[in-house]
């Protein structure tokens, strides 16, 4: 065998894990995105977060996290379905990553979410959640009006505490 062989060879036994991750590797994330949706509409926040890949655990603590998805499930509601809006399939420096976004539909609204998974073997852990809905920013923009109209309904504490004006009646001064 000649030097040129051998060095041919020995990329291709050194990139063929890494093809295979590959192959698998959307398959690997429809499965996990499938125990995702699962497990958010039993609430089960704290166990996405602890089978989820050590980066995404050093961009966002447990307690932001579970903030976070209880009130995207507040908000939209259980999970329904998903159709894919596109995905893709990296290997960089041995490491395969699945980016899948899914057009998906909640009891109260509509977002696209955005998985990012880590395959390693037969390993796919969830580095990266996304969503982007409008009718979840709809419902937090609605909720801050409610609050503003309440607020400027409930009767203020005069400035001047011997003034002779009191609060209407039922009404508990601020």
């Amino acid at each position: 065998m000649t030097r040129r062989t051998l060095i041919l060879l020995a990329t291709a036994i050194i990139c063929l894990p890494s093809c295979i991750d590959m192959k698998k590797g959307k398959s690997s994330a429809e499965a996990a995105i499938t125990e995702f949706h699962k497990l958010f509409n039993e609430g089960k926040y704290r166990e996405i977060y602890a089978a989820s890949n050590a980066d995404m655990k050093a961009a966002s603590t447990e307690d932001d996290f579970i903030k976070f998805t209880e009130a995207v499930h507040r908000k939209l509601g259980q999970h329904v379905n998903s159709t894919d809006a596109g995905w893709r399939v990296n290997t960089f420096n041995f490491k395969t990553t699945a980016v899948v976004t899914q057009n998906s539909e909640f009891e109260q609204g509509k977002g696209v979410e955005t998985f990012t998974y880590l395959i390693s073997g037969d390993s796919c852990t969830l580095k990266g959640y996304n969503i982007n809905s409008k009718d979840m920013m709809m419902k937090c923009a609605a909720t801050r009006s409610r609050r503003r109209k309440r607020a400027h309904r409930m009767p203020v504490k005069p400035h001047n505490r011997n003034s002779n004006h009191s609060p209407a009646a039922g009404h508990r001064w601020l």
